[in-house]
């Protein structure tokens, strides 16, 4: 039985909204937007010798920069759905959420956790390595040891990751039975 309200719900429901209703349904009652940003890590160790064979390398500084390459959640959004205005992301779903359809997220369990995870290593694997290593504002060794004194001796080890953040919605229970009701 239809709840008398979802009346007006569809009233207040765009074309897009609808879809992303959907979707959910058909993915774990959920919708998971991820947004990050590549960087590179520089440690720079600066060598010394003490004499008498007491040489060591020692942590002298440590950079980090991001590159130019980031991924937003519009983007996670146009991966997964086909919706015509995909700005709009985030109002559709302040609006979703006003009508009571869905919520965010922020306590997930050890199954959210999984699904969340897999798709920030969906998005990072699109991304081909040495494009996003060449942003410009990532370091090569060369930039970075450039910096320093010519007459000592430094090491430069990188380290290149993505800084993931994400927005996870759910459906509600009465955004569940709107969706059997009304969209299927």
């Amino acid at each position: 039985m239809a709840h008398p309200s979802f009346i007006h719900i569809i009233d207040r429901l765009s074309p897009d909204e609808a879809i992303l209703l959907k979707y959910m349904f058909e993915s774990n009652n959920m919708l998971i937007l991820v947004s990050g940003e590549y960087y590179c890590y520089g440690n720079i160790d600066k060598y010394y010798d003490l004499g008498n064979d007491q040489k060591f390398w020692m942590p002298d500084v440590n950079i980090k920069g991001k590159t130019n390459l980031s991924y937003s959640k519009e983007l996670s959004l146009k991966d997964i759905v086909n919706i015509d205005f995909y700005e709009n992301w985030n109002f559709y779903c302040e609006n979703l959420e006003s009508l009571g359809l869905i919520k965010l997220s922020d306590n997930n369990n050890e199954e959210d956790k999984i699904n969340i995870a897999k798709r920030s290593k969906d998005i990072e694997r699109k991304y081909d390595l040495p494009s996003w290593q060449k942003g410009e504002k990532c370091f090569s060794p060369e930039e970075l040891l450039k910096f320093f004194n010519d007459n000592e001796m430094y090491r430069c080890n990188l380290t290149y990751g993505f800084d993931t953040n994400f927005k996870v919605f759910k459906l509600t229970a009465y955004g569940l039975s709107f969706i059997k009701t009304c969209l299927k």
